[in-house]
């Protein structure tokens, strides 16, 4: 019998998928009503426009964890280069999302949401990339 083991790329998806899965769950308990923004959109929104970018907290490491975790914010690093086309292209796709600067960030927050958090996360780099 072979033994099959799933590649980087393909335990890094099935962990992005489980704990959005979760996150859906949890965000559906707890406030039915309110619009679930789902983690892949924001990625697929980013690949279609060509912007290079890497999504990193929990939904980056979350594979390579040994249990799945949910989180609310799906955080993605952004190069200085592509950083305000990418800001651009989610506040378009998303533009019942409120736009917040920080340090070093562009949050997108949902404020129909009990959870003030935000729902996307753009991180500028500290240093190049």
């Amino acid at each position: 019998m072979a033994l099959l083991f799933a590649t980087d790329s393909e335990r890094l998806w099935n962990g992005f998928q489980t704990s959005a899965m979760i996150y859906k769950r949890l965000h559906d308990m707890y406030q039915p009503g309110v619009r679930f923004y789902r983690p892949i959109d924001v990625v697929k929104m980013l690949n279609e426009a060509n912007i290079r970018h890497m999504v990193v907290g929990n939904y980056g490491s979350g594979a390579w964890r040994r249990e799945p975790q949910a989180n609310g914010d799906v955080d993605i690093l952004v190069g200085t280069r592509y950083f305000a086309a990418a800001t651009d292209i989610v506040a378009k796709g998303f533009p019942r999302l409120v736009r917040s600067d920080e340090e070093n960030a562009i949050a997108f927050h949902d404020e129909k949401s009990r959870w003030k958090g935000a729902v996307y996360h753009l991180h500028r780099p500290w240093t190049p990339l």
